[in-house]
């Protein structure tokens, strides 16, 4: 998570992702008393360019300018911040500055959360925060669950959490694939599921063998992008050759059927694969 007033380094976004006329109240190598025009938030902005112009000012080499940039971020009224921590166009880095920045105001990180432009790692340390209602919302995100299990583990672990919470959150990771097995809580969950007469290890031999198929199969994705590259790289293949690409992807396609809901879900997004979506 970026730390507001961390230090003066190189601002991670370019200077387009604002409007023209605005970047002049940015750039670098743009007078002080204009970037400071922005630093103290009197340039009329939109709440999504405002809150962006801000978090590039917290780069700035001028001491005074970022630290500025700091404070105004800090008290943005909530005319600027509910709009704009809900902006789905917001990118996810300014996002995530906030998420820092309005740590003590539990009202701007349920925008946050529900914003789905907020990085997974950023809901995750959110999670964490020793707020109830903020728990009851990260827990009903199950995509984000199954994307992130950082995210379960700051639910499991963050004494803020209902117990209800944790057993409906653990329950569902069993139910879906994932496996948290140093968590006493989802042990709790596996017994809850799958039963208190199971076998312990039997439970950890399927465990591991899962996990065999699923190492197996995301090495055949791996492959699969590679041979597709490969592919494309030709001008065109032979029957014989197309015969035998079309066997080695139904392959493929048999140890894809083996991923867990989670590992789909993860590779679905890495890779966009239409084979795993399928």
């Amino acid at each position: 998570m970026t730390e507001p007033g961390a230090g003066p380094s190189a601002c991670p976004l370019p200077l387009d992702v604002l409007p023209a006329n605005f970047q002049k109240h940015v750039d670098p190598k743009a007078p002080v008393p204009l970037r400071m025009m922005g630093a103290k938030a009197l340039v009329p902005m939109g709440p999504k360019d405002m809150a962006t112009a801000l978090f590039m000012l917290t780069f700035d080499a001028d001491d005074t300018v970022r630290q500025t940039a700091v404070n105004s971020a800090a008290g943005l009224p909530d005319r600027i911040l509910a709009v704009a921590l809900r902006d789905e166009a917001a990118d996810p880095q300014v996002l995530d500055y906030y998420a820092a920045a309005l740590g003590e105001k539990p009202e701007y990180l349920e925008m946050l959360i529900l914003n789905p432009s907020t990085p997974d790692e950023t809901v995750g340390r959110i999670a964490a925060l020793p707020h109830e209602r903020i728990t009851e919302l990260v827990s009903q995100n199950q995509l984000r669950l199954l994307r992130h299990d950082p995210i379960v583990r700051a639910l499991v672990t963050n004494p803020a959490t209902r117990p209800v919470t944790v057993d409906n959150v653990t329950d569902f990771c069993v139910r879906s694939g994932l496996v948290l097995a140093d968590l006493p809580a989802f042990q709790a969950a596996r017994k809850r599921v799958l039963g208190t007469t199971a076998d312990e290890a039997a439970a950890l031999a399927a465990a591991a063998a899962a996990q065999a198929e699923e190492a197996a199969a995301e090495q055949a994705l791996e492959e699969m992008g590679a041979t597709d590259a490969a592919r494309d790289a030709e001008d065109r293949e032979t029957p014989e050759q197309e015969a035998a690409a079309e066997g080695k992807r139904l392959t493929i396609a048999q140890k894809i059927s083996k991923l867990s809901i989670a590992k789909k879900i993860e590779w679905a997004n890495k890779k966009g694969n239409k084979e795993v979506r399928t």
